[in-house]
């Protein structure tokens, strides 16, 4: 029972693998493609379950993150650096023109821009991902303290906290129902922050624990099954499923390395841009149909070419424009450079 299943540094060499397999899921997931066959029905309305993974894999690595530089001011700028650059050219481009020149409404701009709105209202035109996932960089240097700083009392720290986090979720979810889609996510992102340290040791995934989680598995597909119109239990089911489906990724990516190391490479690429692809696709969904009818041109939503080149069309447009920033980036932080070295002569 002690038999080793696998290695959890597995999971860390195919993260970009994993990352890629999971945009291309949530774009599934998210556009209006007919999914032909019980199977791909299946897959794509199991969508949610590429967000989990997102935000278990987005914990896995802020713990590779820190550890490495425990410096609280350069890790909040290394990942705003990351997320924010591409949101601020891209939502401002479709903010300003759908809410300052279309309608003319600059309060809504600004909610929508700030990312307030779905802390106020919910979902709606802000990314709430984007909302989320920064919450949680603000807040990991707190976690990775309190979970792996050999303080005296640290489990008792953990304890108390974990009591208090699961407090203030409950009030959340009762008194601020629209955020519920954010405090349900909470635990994986907890639970990924927990395994960066077990992944980043190299630490084995014993026979027994794998066990000790399909269990899980059944339980939660038991209480999703019952109950699955209360969106608790909906998460409840997919955190260890999500888990499962890394651990099996993980696997593919090795078994592809061995065998057919190309059908690795085109998720490897997406990788890089899972997060501006993300941003991206349903604006482009939502706001070329807008365009399209303001210049009398019909198209219906769920129209398959529409959306197949609302895919495309997305992919290119993250791609280009992470492309530029970053290109811009460098040149600004290279002039600043020269500058710096002029004044020190």
């Amino acid at each position: 029972m002690n038999k080793k299943l696998i290695n959890l540094k597995e999971i860390s060499d195919a993260r970009n693998f994993i990352y890629g397999m999971s945009i291309l899921w949530i774009v599934f997931y998210h556009c209006a493609l007919n999914a032909s066959g019980g199977f791909l029905q299946t897959v794509k309305s199991y969508g949610d379950c590429a967000v989990e993974i997102f935000f278990f894999m987005s914990g896995c690595s802020l713990y590779f993150s820190y550890v490495k530089h425990p410096h609280v001011l350069n890790f909040y700028k290394k990942r705003l650096k990351r997320t924010l650059p591409y949101y601020l050219v891209f939502y401002g481009i479709v903010f300003a023109i759908f809410n300052l020149i279309i309608s003319f409404n600059p309060l809504q701009f600004f909610l929508n821009y700030t990312m307030l709105d779905f802390w106020l209202h919910g979902l709606g035109n802000s990314p709430w991902f984007l909302a989320a996932i920064i919450i949680f960089y603000l807040a990991y240097p707190l976690i990775y303290n309190l979970f792996f700083k050999d303080y005296r009392l640290k489990k008792l720290w953990i304890i108390i906290s974990l009591v208090a986090l699961s407090a203030v979720c409950v009030v959340l979810s009762v008194f601020c129902p629209h955020l519920r889609i954010f405090v349900y996510r909470i635990p994986i992102f907890l639970i990924g922050c927990l395994f960066g340290k077990f992944i980043y040791e190299g630490k084995d995934l014993k026979f027994y624990q794998f066990l000790v989680l399909v269990c899980a598995l059944i339980v939660g597909k038991i209480l999703f099954t019952a109950f699955g119109e209360i969106s608790i239990f909906r998460n409840i089911y997919y955190l260890p499923l999500s888990l499962m489906i890394i651990f099996l990724l993980s696997q593919l990516y090795k078994f592809n390395n061995y065998y057919f190391k190309a059908f690795n490479k085109p998720f490897e690429f997406l990788s890089m841009f899972t997060l501006e692809i993300y941003l991206t696709h349903e604006k482009v969904q939502e706001n070329l149909l807008r365009i399209l009818n303001l210049v009398n041109v019909s198209v219906a939503f769920d129209n398959q070419i529409y959306q197949l080149i609302c895919i495309v069309l997305a992919i290119i447009i993250s791609v280009s424009l992470a492309s530029v920033i970053k290109y811009v980036g460098k040149l600004l932080f290279n002039r600043q450079q020269k500058n710096r070295d002029k004044i020190n002569l």
